[in-house]
């Protein structure tokens, strides 16, 4: 008998009873615009909309999202989720509940080196930009998922020091392996930015149809007058891709 904990046997069989359980759980898919979602915390915000993505020739529904803004004087983390809660194939159309919530953030000063250069005592804080995009199965399983993140402050020598963190994440178990990814960090003493794509597959989650996923962008950016700009481009294609949603989580000072 083979050892279903285990290699390629034991990765189908558990993506078969992912499968099984998600349909008996959630049910067939809601049509675009009749969603709901729980009722959001305490203190944050819920905001829902319908989103229309662009058709790429090979027939994959690309969604694209962007945004920007400015820090200010007040040290504040605000953090948006945005999670995708139907999704229509036909019409390359999507509806996404986002939650945002503000927190205070403590003022301080930097002493620590940083990625370009070396903060002293009498230099702000950095700010902190972070951007992540998953992929997510039938049971909130994040399955595949990449990570940009960004800390940057204006310096009197070098006009901008900046850390630069990129990270993905991929969920074996029920054989999702990534097959590409790279990143790029700059720094031109004017603007920072961290840029982080991956490529993502599973040849058991759809039995012998192949499951792809691929973010190919997932950028955020600072300058040193403290405004931001951030975005991302992620799809999904193959065997069993409308069991999987979209989500994203953006964290902005």
């Amino acid at each position: 008998m083979p050892d279903i904990r285990n290699g390629r046997f034991g990765r189908r069989l558990l993506a078969l009873v992912l499968a099984a359980v998600a349909t008996l759980a959630v049910g067939p898919s809601p049509a675009v615009g009749a969603a709901s979602a729980s009722a959001a915390p305490p203190g944050s915000e819920e905001v829902s909309q319908t989103q229309r993505g662009r058709r790429l020739s090979d027939g994959t529904c690309r969604f694209t999202e962007s945004g920007s803004g400015s820090a200010g004087s007040a040290r504040s983390a605000v953090t948006t989720t945005v999670v995708e809660t139907a999704y229509d194939a036909a019409t390359c159309t999507r509806t996404t509940v986002s939650r945002t919530r503000t927190d205070a953030v403590k003022a301080a000063t930097r002493t620590d080196p940083t990625a370009h250069g070396t903060g002293t005592a009498s230099h702000p804080a950095p700010w902190t930009l972070d951007l992540r995009v998953a992929v997510v199965d039938p049971l909130g399983i994040e399955v595949t998922a990449t990570d940009a993140a960004l800390e940057w402050a204006p310096d009197p020598q070098r006009g901008l020091t900046s850390r630069h963190h990129s990270d993905w994440n991929w969920f074996t178990p029920s054989g999702w392996t990534r097959t590409a990814h790279d990143q790029h960090h700059t720094n031109d003493g004017i603007s920072a930015a961290t840029d982080t794509t991956g490529a993502f597959r599973n040849d058991v989650f759809c039995l012998t149809i192949t499951t792809f996923t691929n973010h190919p962008l997932t950028r955020v950016e600072g300058r040193s007058d403290g405004s931001w700009r951030w975005s991302h481009n992620v799809d999904k294609s193959g065997g069993c891709n409308e069991l999987l949603h979209y989500s994203r989580t953006l964290t902005t000072p």
